[in-house]
């Protein structure tokens, strides 16, 4: 799992995701209080979570680097830090995995803590 600080920095690192259709799970998932928004890029297979809200000029790095990599046990660890404005959660290789996969999430995304959920689906199915 990875882990970036900006959109910006997201989409420049691979060019593929700049013009990739994005498919959207949803706005609303929750996670400590917060919003994020749930996307599958059809170029790279990669799930997304993407915090809403605060923007990242009102979040500082506190030394921390701009991309981290931590493993799927570490997700929701990274989730929480609030200098991370994307993570991938996961990946999958076409949309009808991606929809296989988060079967139902309208009726998860706006319960508390629903991106543990997610991210359960991504890895165990």
């Amino acid at each position: 799992m990875t882990a970036f600080s900006t959109t910006d920095l997201f989409y420049e690192l691979d060019e593929r995701r700049r013009g990739s259709v994005e498919v959207d799970f949803g706005v609303w998932w929750k996670w400590q209080r917060e919003s994020f928004r749930v996307s599958w890029l059809a170029s790279t297979g990669e799930v997304v979570a993407v915090r809403l809200g605060h923007g990242p000029r009102l979040r500082a790095l506190n030394g921390r680097p701009p991309i981290r990599i931590a493993t799927h046990a570490e997700a929701l660890e990274v989730l929480s830090d609030p200098s991370i404005e994307v993570t991938v959660l996961g990946r999958c290789a076409d949309r009808e995995s991606v929809e296989r996969q988060l079967k139902g999430w309208e009726f998860v995304m706006e319960i508390p803590e629903s991106l543990a959920w997610v991210s359960a689906r991504l890895r165990y199915g």
